[in-house]
């Protein structure tokens, strides 16, 4: 079965005021690029500095913005301000100054950003914090998770992760996105920090409703009374099961992104004959408790009935599999799929890898969906996940592509790459003026 909760595509014009706190590593790595001939090939921490010139054009008077930057130690480079124009051109004088030394302590920088949020008078209705970073920190999401406790950070600030290079932790990135349903994006070509910038912040200013609370039950009744729900697909921190109930929850809602959850029922056999009135049978429900921007609640409900026929009426020989739900299996079980050969790669187990990816793949091609556009943007993802469990590609960018594409397809969350297939219109739109603004450059 397929719980679906999609949201239309809201003007621009309606988007709530944003909270953002930008929190900016300028360890001593972040000055320079070594191109693949060994010599230094320009400067990230300026490449970082000129992607505010474009994430400034989408914020407008209402929305704030704050700005910590870490190294070994931590400060408060800009306090919440409004992004007026005057703002503006002070925040963009301020990041000038920033030059690259030091250490790295994220979690140091991570605790500022709390502190700002914690610290504010009123709160615009979206809060979130945009984390980027080209090191490593031991056990820093582990030390970032007791913050947020310890600090009772609000629960509806969003951690938005950004992994700059090959050479940081693509599985410390991850994991602290996970800890308030984030998006990782893996900057591998680094010139597009500005476009993954860019596409998270198109996501903040499209939220239209947060704290959602999906519930998925069986329902029982006199023809069936042995429906129950046996598994629910995904990572196992998507869901939460009391009694029968399965439970699953979403920090926000975006215009125009549909969010899709599969789940297996069992169904017993009925051998009693029935009467026209007792052949469709509802056998499970759904309810979303949603969260407006605006305080209050809204509740959304829906019911799965299947029709039985009795033994010798008519029935469809041929009926074809639902796509949508057949669609949304396969993009689940790739997630899970390309999670596992990530797990055989760590092990430097690189053919077991490989078979369970082609495997996949084979299963993909021998589809009744194989012409669809969104299973030949699955294939892709997982022809790219074969190049990239090669060991000679997988330490250097194998496993951050890898771990950025299954969270992708897990969450249904964009990036730059096949998953812009989640972007929203607004999202796609932003980019393209992005992209647009630099070529005349």
């Amino acid at each position: 079965m397929l719980v679906s909760l999609k949201v239309d595509n809201l003007k621009s014009s309606t988007k709530a005021p944003l909270d953002l706190v930008c929190v900016i590593d300028h360890s001593g790595s972040m000055s320079g690029v070594i191109d693949h001939s060994g010599n230094m090939s320009g400067e990230k921490m300026e490449l970082v500095k000129n992607t505010f010139n474009y994430l400034l054009k989408y914020l407008g008077d209402n929305d704030r913005l704050s700005i910590v930057i870490f190294d070994h130690r931590a400060s408060r480079l800009v306090p919440l301000m409004r992004t007026t124009e005057q703002n503006k051109t002070e925040i963009l004088n301020k990041i000038k100054t920033v030059h690259a030394e030091g250490g790295t302590n994220i979690n140091l920088g991570m605790q500022h950003a709390f502190k700002v949020l914690n610290q504010r008078r009123y709160k615009n209705p979206v809060s979130s914090i945009f984390l980027l970073s080209d090191g490593l920190a031991h056990n820093a999401q582990n030390k970032i998770k007791k913050s947020l406790q310890d600090m009772k950070v609000p629960e509806d600030v969003i951690i938005n992760t950004f992994g700059f290079g090959n050479d940081h932790d693509p599985q410390l990135m991850n994991d602290i996105a996970d800890l308030r349903d984030g998006n990782f994006y893996f900057i591998k070509e680094l010139d597009t920090v500005d476009e993954a910038f860019v596409d998270c912040l198109g996501g903040l200013l499209s939220v239209v409703g947060q704290n959602v609370m999906i519930k998925i039950k069986p329902e029982k009744s006199q023809v069936l009374s042995g429906v129950d729900i046996i598994k629910a697909y995904g990572d196992d921190s998507m869901w939460n099961k009391d009694g029968n109930n399965y439970i699953t929850k979403l920090s926000t809602l975006i215009s125009g992104v549909q969010k899709d959850f599969v789940l297996e029922l069992s169904i017993p056999a009925n051998s009693k004959e029935l009467q026209d009135h007792e052949k469709n049978i509802i056998v499970a429900s759904a309810e979303a408790d949603i969260t407006t921007l605006d305080g209050k609640h809204l509740m959304k409900k829906a019911e799965l009935t299947i029709t039985l026929l009795n033994e010798g009426e008519e029935c469809k020989d041929d009926e074809e599999d639902d796509r949508e739900v057949m669609k949304n299996f396969f993009r689940l079980k790739g997630a899970l799929i390309m999670t596992e050969a990530r797990k055989f790669a760590d092990k430097r187990n690189y053919d077991d890898a490989k078979k369970k990816l082609q495997s996949f793949k084979e299963e993909l091609e021998n589809s009744f969906l194989k012409n669809e556009e969104f299973i030949k943007n699955l294939i892709r993802d997982i022809n790219q996940a074969i190049e990239n469990v090669n060991p000679i590609v997988y330490d250097q960018v194998g496993k951050h592509e890898m771990m950025e594409n299954a969270r992708a397809q897990m969450y249904q969350k964009s990036n730059l790459k096949s998953a812009n297939c989640y972007q929203n219109s607004f999202q796609a739109d932003m980019i393209t003026t992005v992209k647009a603004m630099k070529s005349k450059k």
